[in-house]
């Protein structure tokens, strides 16, 4: 079941005929994949975390277009199933997320007001 979940971080949030693109993590223990829709500002940002960091930055360069005023995070872990935990602001540029130690999560952009 917790397979299902995970799982869905990414085929929920990513729907057919989206791009993936570059994105990189310097942290340990942290596997991502980013998509983008053919609207602007449509990014999602699916990871898995398996220990290092839980406290992580989230920016993306300015080539990648829009920067979306705030991020909607959903989680699986032992405990939930793919639920929205809360919405993430963007400030300068920069989201900052706090993440259990293990993981599996999806960021969705959100273009409305920056908080």
């Amino acid at each position: 079941k917790k397979s299902y979940y995970a799982t869905r971080q990414l085929f929920h949030f990513v729907p057919p005929g989206w791009r993936r693109i570059g994105i990189t993590s310097d942290a340990s223990g942290l596997t991502v994949s980013a998509f983008r829709g053919t609207s602007p500002g449509s990014i999602v940002v699916v990871g898995v975390k398996e220990g290092g960091p839980n406290h992580l930055k989230v920016e993306l360069p300015q080539a990648a277009g829009p920067v979306p005023a705030n991020w909607d995070l959903y989680e699986t872990t032992r405990e939930l199933d793919c639920q929205k935990v809360g919405t993430v602001p963007v400030r300068n540029g920069v989201a900052e997320i706090d993440l259990p130690g293990e993981v599996v999560f999806t960021l969705v952009a959100n273009p409305g007001k920056p908080d």
